[in-house]
């Protein structure tokens, strides 16, 4: 075998060269291994803790109907009250939830298997964070509540947007008019979900050479109906003191009282932020950030490829402004609304994850993809040598699997402490 050490000087080499190929499938097989086995731990670490159990919160969001009005939250409850025919039991509600819950674990799991076979360095990197975050698997297993539908959505646009020839607009107008279906299951689903899922069907439309003014009409699709969805409910969804009453009534026994949604169905906007302000749940935010900044630095190899895309999909700065306005706005109302703030910052980077699995499927097929990701999307080496870095950032991987499955909030210190240092239960 000939092979060149400058130009015009040939050498050769002696012996028998180790077979690169069968050892780069050596290698990927480690890493696909190790990708499964990190998922299937996190969805039993999950079932183990709660199993399929509900909590009185989550049972009361499938008895909101529209049984005795219009009211936010209710599709959820009426379609399962007319599909059954009446009041639905409560092994019936966990029926439903867990199912959707199971179809949302497929779907993102099957996000994953995409990425992996790819068989690229970013395309493995990614699938990794995927199936260790503690932001992912775990939530998606205990989240018991119909906001879930919004992430299902999410995971199903993210699998038929990296599988099919999808057009863009056509993607932009399904999947936009779902999402503010989604908020009539609840108003959270929309808030988290939109800014990730216009930035993938802005990605997609990028990735097949459309011009601005198409990828914008792709865009507002995405994002427009949830908007008039979440502003109607906002004018129109409040209940009366009478429907409240008449919806905990029909409710069985044990789904009624204190820890159910009932109390906070009459709530205006304004009374939800006063009583959010009153209890201000700072230690969720803390732990919240401190996982996420772990999160960061596991792919801060990244961020380079992050800014380059993030420039190719919104590409002027007015485009970038909006977007940022756009999140930066909604998460705000999103923590405005609702005491849970641990399950606010699970659920953006949950969908966040989503979205840019599937970005990161979409873009390496681009027509003509941004310029400095292109070193990624190379094969993986036939060969790992574990430097400190790696060993690091592996011991990090490691950390965040065995987390303990996340609560909605964290109420103090102590509770904090007893999380982040790896305590179960």
């Amino acid at each position: 075998m000939r092979v060149h050490s400058s130009p015009g000087v040939a050498v050769r080499r002696t012996g028998v060269e180790p077979s690169a190929p069968g050892d780069r499938r050596r290698v990927e097989f480690a890493i696909r291994a190790a990708i499964a086995g990190a998922v299937a731990f996190q969805v039993f670490q999950r079932f183990v803790n709660n199993g399929y159990e509900l909590s009185a919160y989550g049972r009361s969001l499938w008895y909101v109907s529209y049984e005795f009005g219009f009211v936010r939250r209710g599709l959820a409850g009426e379609l399962l009250r007319r599909a059954l025919g009446h009041t639905p039991t409560v092994p019936q509600v966990a029926i439903v939830q867990n199912a959707i819950a199971v179809i949302t674990v497929l779907a993102a799991a099957w996000l994953v298997f995409v990425l992996c076979r790819q068989r690229t360095v970013i395309g493995y990197a990614i699938a990794a964070l995927l199936a260790v975050s503690p932001f992912g698997f775990d939530f998606v297993g205990g989240s018991k509540r119909p906001d879930l539908v919004a992430f299902l959505l999410l995971a199903l646009v993210a699998v038929w947007s990296t599988t099919t020839r999808v057009d863009p607009i056509v993607l932009g107008a399904v999947s936009g008019a779902l999402l503010a279906l989604s908020a009539l299951f609840s108003e959270a689903g929309p808030l988290v979900v939109g800014p990730w899922l216009v930035l993938l069907v802005l990605v997609l439309a990028r990735s097949r050479g459309r011009s601005r003014w198409e990828c914008g009409i792709a865009g507002v699709l995405a994002a427009a109906p949830s908007v008039l969805a979440l502003g109607a409910l906002a004018l129109t969804g409040r209940a009366s003191a009478a429907v409240v009453a008449a919806l905990e009534q029909v409710a069985p026994l044990d789904v009624g009282g204190r820890g159910t949604v009932f109390p906070y169905l009459d709530d205006t906007v304004m009374v939800s932020v006063g009583k959010v302000g009153t209890r201000f749940p700072v230690t969720s935010l803390v732990v919240g950030a401190l996982l996420v900044g772990v999160i960061c630095f596991l792919a801060r190899r990244l961020r380079p490829v992050v800014a380059s895309v993030i420039s190719w999909a919104l590409p002027t700065p007015a485009w970038r402004r909006l977007w940022v306005i756009g999140f930066v706005g909604v998460t705000v109302l999103l923590f405005g609304l609702g005491f849970d703030w641990m399950r606010w910052v699970t659920s953006i980077m949950f969908a966040a994850s989503l979205a840019a699995g599937a970005i990161v499927v979409i873009v390496g097929r681009a027509v003509t993809p941004p310029g400095d990701t292109i070193r990624w999307y190379r094969p993986v080496p036939s060969r790992v040598a574990l430097s400190l870095p790696a060993v690091t950032s592996l011991a990090i991987a490691g950390y965040l699997l065995l987390l303990p499955p996340l609560p909605t909030a964290v109420d103090n210190i102590g509770r904090a402490a007893h999380l982040l240092m790896n305590a179960p239960g």
